[in-house]
Order: structure tokens, then sequence, then C-alpha cells
């Protein structure tokens, strides 16, 4: 038997897909109907190896990146009614932010970091700024304007995702994240003033 062939037959000795087809179950089981469980079956077969990526950029473990992306569509299966009424082609979007805020706490956890955001404590921020006016904004493609928003800090691009896509209160953002109500205010604050700059300049 050649390398290639004991491979394979170790691979399939491991049980790999029915490992990820049981999580997979366990993950319908939790949806309300057969609308839904097809739209998560197909996000979840689409987006688990980025979704595996993401985590592992931010735990450098395997095993720890695979309970990131175990618990990312855990998270993903209770809300799913809210991802439902998300534009079908932000939705993967979404839960790259799920994803990404799970593998960060589970890394402040494991080293025992706080938040190394300076901005937990700052005031609650007051938006003053003049609202854009329509000229500016028609001189602004759709397409300048999100590849403008993917190079925000990701923190800031994650709160303005779940504010503009699924359309979350600022404590219903702070409660996805885990964060306080006042620190997703300031992090939306900024990724919203970042854009208006973006947008007059």
């Amino acid at each position: 038997m050649g390398l290639e062939k004991s491979t394979e037959v170790l691979y399939n000795n491991l049980n790999l897909n029915e490992t990820r087809n049981d999580m997979l179950n366990i993950y319908l089981s939790m949806l309300n109907n057969a609308e839904e469980q097809t739209e998560f079956e197909r996000l979840y077969l689409e987006h688990r190896s980025k979704m595996y990526h993401i985590a592992f950029s931010k735990l450098n473990n395997s095993t720890d990146a695979e309970d990131a992306v175990h618990e990312a569509f855990l998270r993903a299966a209770k809300n799913f009614q809210r991802i439902m009424k998300i534009p079908c082609n932000k939705r993967g979007a979404f839960l790259d932010v799920i994803v990404r805020n799970v593998a960060v706490d589970m890394f402040k956890a494991r080293t025992k970091q706080g938040n190394s955001l300076d901005d937990e404590d700052a005031p609650m921020p007051v938006d003053t700024a003049p609202p854009v006016d329509e000229a500016a904004l028609g001189a602004i493609s759709a397409e300048e304007l999100m590849s403008f928003i993917s190079t925000l800090p990701e923190a800031q691009r994650d709160v303005l995702t779940l504010s503009a896509f699924s359309d979350m209160s600022n404590k219903e953002i702070a409660a996805f994240l885990g964060i306080s109500e006042n620190h997703a205010a300031v992090r939306l604050f900024r990724a919203r003033k970042a854009v208006t700059e973006f947008i007059k300049r």
C-alpha cells in the first residue's frame, strides 16, 4: 500500500468528516425551519475554512482555533433569525466578525490579558459632526466605500458591520461581543467618524 493510500485510510479511520457532520447537525437542530437549515449549511460549508484561518491567525493553535470556530457557529445558530435579515452576500462577513471576536476573547483568557484598547474608559461620544452632503456622497462609489471600510481597525470594522448589516443597537453589539456598551459606542463612533472623513476628503 502506497503512502498516499495509507494517508487516505488513516484520514477515513479518524472519522474527521463524521465529526464535522455531527457538529453541523447540532447547529441545524437549533434552527427554526428548513429554510434556515439550508442557509446555515451553505454558510457552514462555504465559510468554515476561512473562519478557521481567522481563528488560527489569532490563537496560533489548531485545537483552540477549532474551538473558536465551534463557538462562533453556536453563536450564529442562536442569532440566525437576525443573520437571515442580513443581505445574503454580507452574511459571511458577519461570521468573520463572530469568529474573530471569539478568538480574541480566547486569547485574552489564555494569556490573562485585559483589554488592550485604550477606549474602554473613554466618555460616551457625542457625534456633533455635520452630516455628509449628497454631492460628497455621490462622488464616492460603493466599491470605494467598502474598500475603505475594509482598512479600518478590526474592532471598529466589526462594530460597524454589526450595526450596519444586522441593525444591532450599541447594547446588543456589546452583549454580542462581550464588551461594555460604552466600549461599543466608542468603537462605532470612531468607525463612523473615519468613514465620514473619508467621504468628505
